[in-house]
């Protein structure tokens, strides 16, 4: 069997990382004076589509290292 790329494994961790991140933002949204109800998937789901991506991309040379935390931040 070959062993997956560097680049998805990368994209894969960072998207599992992802997923407590939206959770916690869907908490923090709810908690606000003017709260958002956002139903569960959708936060877990866009942050981690967000993450992964960066951490794709950073992994293949695409995106400069110092901008990971910032597009981490902002996803």
């Amino acid at each position: 069997m070959a062993m997956p790329s560097p680049v998805l494994l990368l994209g894969v961790l960072s998207a599992a990382a992802g997923v407590p991140a939206g959770a916690g933002a869907r908490r923090l949204l709810a908690r606000l004076r003017r709260g958002a109800r956002v139903p569960a998937p959708w936060c877990e789901a866009g942050v981690a589509l967000a993450w992964g991506a960066t951490g794709a991309a950073a992994d293949a040379g695409l995106l400069p290292l110092p901008w990971v935390p910032v597009l981490l931040a902002l996803g």
